[in-house]
């Protein structure tokens, strides 16, 4: 009965009936295809989808001898190893999540890290810009220059905020936007 469930037929189609003649799966015909006098080996294969038949088999056999070198028969066992197959690959499909996790993860630590010396360098830029701008005479010609570059690095300091929110050490909020008016900024 379990042959026959094995290979997806009823038990009166295996009675005496040769094996090559019960076995219609060429996986399984090729695993079965040894030389008499050898021993077979330990294979596995997958069989193709369909009922209630496995999809993986482990085939071994053993060689029953009348003298030594004299096989009489050969015992063959077939042991369904789908539930195996299946839980290998739901392990390697959840150990790559957790392998793009950790990638992800290792992401948002280098982006934290380039956002803080990124906001130091920002720090620097604004501090100098604001320092130029209180120097300059009024109406001095560089001003405008100098304002668009205070205006650029706040700018930049908020994509700095959102890396770092990216990141998981920022903090973020959520407020109105006017379109047109970054528009106009840009």
């Amino acid at each position: 009965r379990a042959a026959a469930r094995l290979l997806g037929t009823e038990l009166e189609a295996l009675l005496d009936r040769p094996l090559d003649e019960v076995v219609r799966e060429p996986a399984l015909r090729e695993a079965f295809d040894v030389p008499a006098s050898e021993p077979p080996p330990i294979r596995e294969i997958e069989l193709a989808a369909g009922g209630e038949r496995p999809s993986f088999l482990r085939i071994s056999g053993a060689l029953l001898l009348v003298r030594p070198h004299q096989p009489l028969a050969r015992v063959w066992l077939l042991h369904d190893v789908t539930p195996q197959r299946r839980a290998e690959a739901e392990t390697e499909k959840l150990e790559g999540w957790v392998r793009r996790g950790q990638k992800l993860e290792t992401l948002g630590v280098m982006a934290g890290g380039i956002a803080h010396d990124f906001n130091n360098l920002l720090t620097v830029i604004v501090g100098g810009a604001d320092v130029a701008r209180q120097d300059l005479p009024g109406g001095h010609p560089a001003t405008e220059q100098v304002e668009r570059i205070i205006a650029a690095t706040e700018r930049a300091a908020e994509l700095t905020a959102q890396l770092l929110t990216y990141a998981g050490t920022g903090s973020s909020t959520r407020r109105p936007l006017d379109l047109n008016d970054l528009c106009r900024d840009m």
